[in-house]
């Protein structure tokens, strides 16, 4: 079973952080894959997100303008390769 977690952020730095430390802890190779599109953040997202990649081994970051959530969602699902997705908002946690 693969799982795609797909994950929008805007100007949710701490946030984001947390649910990826959450999800780190847990993780073994190959249970899921995340995606996340930050919708134009204007805080330090950005720089989190090119900094700590690997570390949260992140499948794929998608920067772009804020495109509002469905179609953030629409925009990672469509390159999802996953038996099933999950949408996740920045503000859950493990």
């Amino acid at each position: 079973m693969s799982v795609d977690l797909l994950i929008v952020n805007y100007n949710t730095r701490p946030l984001l952080q947390r649910l990826l430390d959450t999800l780190h802890q847990d993780y073994k190779d190959g249970v899921w894959k995340i995606y996340i599109q930050d919708n134009g953040s204007t805080d330090d997202s950005v720089e989190f997100l090119k900094s700590n990649s690997d570390k949260y081994h992140i499948e794929k970051i998608i920067y772009s303008q804020n495109v509002g959530y469905s179609a953030a969602i629409n925009s990672m699902a469509a390159q999802s390769n996953s038996e099933f997705l999950c949408a996740v908002n920045a503000d859950t946690w493990f």
